[in-house]
């Protein structure tokens, strides 16, 4: 019996993300969080490599659209959303100038300026590939073809798999070896929890449980969903999780540990939309200034600006707009307009991509607030190439994986051809009854319906589920709790047998109470989680979703009361947060350790040679 502590020492947690690969052994506090994207060397000059925000936009939301450039009446709409969200800011919301440029730096100044997106003809003829921070460096190298591999949280579309997962393997086992220190001839004698996206494809998966069991060489391999390992992070078995990624959001409800298929969904807005949004607030900003740069070439900097220093600037501006939010509620209590702050916040930007110069930035407290809201606050339908910026989780009707052929699709194929094969047997015998009239006893029908396949009891079929939409975030996590609450209802049943033998037994639908209680318990536990649920940005979405979803609750209420007779209480939401844990479902999966029933899930290499994805279907955690 090997003890807890050796247990997590051989144990590596890695959680993929679409910019972020979170990775480190259990008996760490935190993960290392690297830039999931590699740089390979160009064996021919004459085709270069692509830029390093080429590829990493693909899908989703368009990102030319008002949703980035902002329309005057959305826009507007933010500004008094976000006034009204915070107290002291309420005097604030009639300004002009939202940002502006007003003073040149030394390029010395910014130390990010000296190690990202600087190696512009400089190549390592000694590695075939680079990755995390070194292939940042050389993005804009074109000697370089640079790419992310994971795109909205999937594989990024467009591309073979086996080179998306060769470069996976490559990536992964750098991370292993040099940021945890497992070399790739130890790793059978380790074990390895894959962090996967609530809402999955499930060919995807079985090529990431291959990669790690096959190509990689792990001893074992556990797999669970990131929403289910953050209510483990945080003690709670019930809750609607949204995931604030990158460039993806999903929203999935928790219950008991299962997260329920039928209230996932993932919305192609995140963290990156953000940046676009500042970067063409930026484009339009104000300079202020006589720069020794022509302010053309200034403007066409911004326009063009890397995303990696817009990420440094806006975390940094962020920061200052938290302090300048304490200071400005502190002089609200102390009712003293002298010491009032200013509205501004200011911090450098690095500019230009050969080049390089740094400035700094003024922007409007309320810009910052704004822009980190505007995205979750209008989602709009139209999307890159005709494709939806939702996606929801398909049955495992409509995803037969090859190497299963025994799961849910067989098992209802089978079943209704036995269906139809015994009413044709029951017409053809209709003459061959016994004497006195009776039927024979029909053991296959008894077998089908003792062995009936899983019922299409899903509230919204699979064809309805890609045709909905929703016009803002608050509007999905709505809609997932409803999905959350009707899966109770069309469960909640009792059974009242008769105690005569001869009578049927009676089946009793349960009323709405069960339901409405399960969409107060969501309401109340609403769990906001990821990189993009930090910082004042994230305390932002925060208020706005408890505020946004304890109006929609209020309106069901009044709708549902009128038409009953009745009037009940409306109940309200509150989100909740983790600040202290930005890697929640990382440091959720820890715990999944310490629970007894792990030692019988996990998945080993002869296993899933011999079953292939029948190991995910009878060990995953999930409903598969």
């Amino acid at each position: 019996m090997r003890s807890p502590l050796s247990l997590a020492e051989s144990t590596i947690i890695i959680e993929p993300g679409s910019y972020y690969l979170r990775i480190g052994r259990a008996s760490e506090t935190s993960p290392k969080k690297l830039p999931h994207c590699i740089a390979r060397l160009v064996k021919n000059p004459d085709h270069g490599g692509s830029g390093v925000f080429q590829v990493n936009t693909s899908g989703g939301i368009d990102r030319t659209t008002d949703h980035v450039t902002g329309k005057e009446e959305t826009w507007k709409q933010v500004n008094d959303t976000v006034a009204g969200l915070f107290e002291q800011t309420k005097h604030l919301r009639d300004f002009e100038d939202q940002i502006s440029i007003c003073c040149e730096e030394p390029n010395d100044s910014d130390p990010n300026a000296t190690h990202l997106f600087t190696e512009t003809s400089k190549t390592y003829p000694d590695q075939d590939y680079l990755v995390f921070t070194e292939a940042l460096a050389v993005a804009n190298n074109p000697a370089y073809y640079f790419s992310w591999p994971l795109s909205n949280g999937f594989f990024r579309p467009g591309v073979n798999p086996s080179i998306l997962l060769q470069d996976l393997e490559d990536i992964w086992l750098c991370g292993l070896e040099k940021h945890v220190g497992a070399s790739k001839a130890n790793l059978p004698s380790y074990r390895a929890i894959l962090v996967i996206g609530d809402v999955y494809k499930r060919n995807e998966i079985r090529f990431l449980t291959d990669l790690l069991l096959t190509r990689l060489r792990f001893g074992r391999v556990f797999v669970h969903q990131a929403g289910v390992c953050s209510t483990y992070g945080v003690g709670l078995p019930t809750a609607c999780v949204v995931n604030v990624g990158d460039q993806k959001t999903s929203v999935c409800c928790v219950e008991d540990g299962v997260a329920h298929p039928d209230t996932r969904v993932s919305v192609s807005v995140g963290r990156n939309d953000v940046l676009r949004l500042f970067q063409r607030l930026l484009s339009s900003a104000k300079v202020e200034q006589e720069f020794t740069t022509p302010e053309s070439q200034i403007r066409e900097d911004c326009r063009s600006a890397d995303l990696e220093y817009m990420r440094t600037y806006l975390q940094n501006a962020e920061e200052a707009s938290s302090e300048l939010l304490s200071r400005l509620a502190a002089v609200e209590h102390s009712e003293s307009a002298d010491d009032e702050p200013s509205c501004w916040v200011a911090a450098p930007l690095v500019l230009g991509r050969n080049k390089k110069h740094v400035v700094t930035v003024r922007t409007h407290v309320l810009t910052v607030l704004s822009a980190n809201l505007m995205p979750f606050f209008h989602i709009p339908s139209k999307a890159n190439k005709q494709k939806s910026p939702f996606n929801f989780q398909q049955s495992s009707l409509h995803s037969s994986q090859p190497d299963d052929p025994f799961d849910d699709l067989y098992v209802s194929m089978t079943t209704r051809e036995r269906r139809r094969r015994h009413a044709g047997q029951n017409a053809a015998a209709g003459d061959q009854n016994g004497p006195d009239g009776a039927d024979p006893v029909d053991t296959e029908r008894a077998e089908v319906e003792g062995n009936e396949g899983p019922s299409n009891t899903s509230v919204i079929p699979q064809q309805q589920e890609e045709e909905k939409r929703f016009d803002s975030l608050a509007d999905a996590v709505w809609w997932s709790i409803c999905q959350c609450a009707k899966l109770i209802t069309c469960q909640a049943f009792t059974e009242i047998v008769n105690p005569s033998a001869s009578a049927p037994a009676v089946t009793v639908p349960i009323t709405n109470a069960a339901a409405e209680e399960m969409r107060r318990r969501l309401l109340s536990c609403i769990l906001l989680i990821g990189g993009g649920a930090n910082g004042v940005g994230g305390e932002c979405l925060q208020k706005w979703l408890g505020t946004q979803l304890t109006k929609l609750a209020k309106e069901s209420v009044v709708s549902s009361g009128s038409q009953a007779g009745k009037s009940d209480t409306p109940p309200l939401a509150e989100v909740i947060s983790q600040p202290d844990h930005p890697d929640l479902a990382w440091f959720g999966a820890r715990l999944l350790l310490t629970t007894e029933s792990i030692s019988d899930l996990w998945i080993t290499p002869t296993e899933w040679r011999r079953f292939g994805s029948r190991a995910l279907r009878e060990k995953a955690p999930f409903i598969w």
